[in-house]
């Protein structure tokens, strides 16, 4: 048997064919559509400066962050949101943390996942990635990690370096120097005077939770030389005893009686008397986009 279709035929099988497709493409947009909106949006946080990678105990390892006011007239605020990796999806609420001036408040990484309200990871994350933001031109942030099972910590400060960004602020500043109350980390701070004549140079102190002023130390050094500046040494010539919360302290260094920009290269170091009595550089600090 022979069959046999003339173009009325023809041209009915291609018009069903063509909206079969038809219908097909539609179905198939509106599920793309449905599962679209059912994803988070991924964050785009061009305009804040990130803090990754973190830690939340992991191995024992856990994120300190340190926001830092370097201004000397106003508190500042500092907005964080945060976000899990690799997913880009934000957990939790954007928070804030107000810091008084001259101040410097840490929070570990877990009580900042508390405050924002953010849940464990999910859906492949491992890792939470901190984004900050601060409209002061005078903000600065540090990240630590501390390891309770070994006692080892670590400066795992990153800087971005933008433009516009003032990073001059943030060089003549040592945040959270430890009192004496962290007897097994000590601090000292390192004085390089870089030019060939000997100068006087003056550390304004702090204290990191309040802001408020312990006092005035000057330091002299040689052309040329590296002096040093324990904390120790801060405290007997301040006569501060710090009480039984005052764990840290700010420090400002600028020329004794003179406005002009540090002539100094400025450094903080830390012995781990825990952690086979290893130093560890702490100087690093970075400025967070406005």
């Amino acid at each position: 048997m022979r069959l046999s279709f003339d173009r009325s035929d023809i041209a009915g099988f291609v018009l069903v064919w063509l909206a079969t497709v038809l219908l097909l493409l539609v179905t198939f947009s509106e599920l793309s559509d449905a599962n679209a909106q059912d994803k988070p949006d991924v964050v785009n946080a061009t305009l804040m400066t990130p803090i990754a990678p973190t830690y939340n105990g992991e191995g024992g390892n856990l994120s300190f962050m340190r926001f830092f006011n370097t201004n000397s007239g106003a508190a500042s605020t500092f907005n964080v949101m945060i976000v899990g990796s690799p997913s880009g999806n934000a957990y939790g609420n954007t928070t804030t943390f107000t810091v008084p001036a001259n101040a410097s408040h840490q929070r570990n990484l877990t009580e900042i996942l508390t405050q924002a309200g953010a849940g464990p990871l999910i859906g492949g994350d491992t890792n939470y990635t901190l984004y900050i933001r601060n409209s002061d031109g005078f903000s600065a942030f540090q990240h630590v990690i501390y390891n309770s099972v070994n006692g080892f910590f670590e400066n795992a400060t990153i800087c971005q370096f933008f433009s516009g960004a003032q990073h001059t602020r943030v060089v003549p500043v040592v945040a959270n120097m430890h009192t004496s109350r962290i007897a097994q980390y000590p601090s000292e701070i390192t004085v390089h005077n870089y030019t060939n004549v000997a100068r006087a140079y003056t550390a304004s102190v702090f204290d990191s939770v309040s802001g408020a002023t312990l006092g005035d130390v000057t330091l002299n050094v040689g052309a040329n030389t590296t002096a040093r500046l324990t904390t120790a040494s801060i405290e007997q010539q301040l006569n501060f005893t710090p009480n039984a919360q005052q764990f840290h302290m700010n420090v400002k260094l600028g020329n004794a009686g003179s406005t002009l920009e540090l002539t100094a290269l400025i450094g903080h170091n830390v012995l781990n008397n825990a952690f086979n009595g290893t130093f560890l550089n702490l100087t690093q600090l970075c400025r967070v986009k406005t």
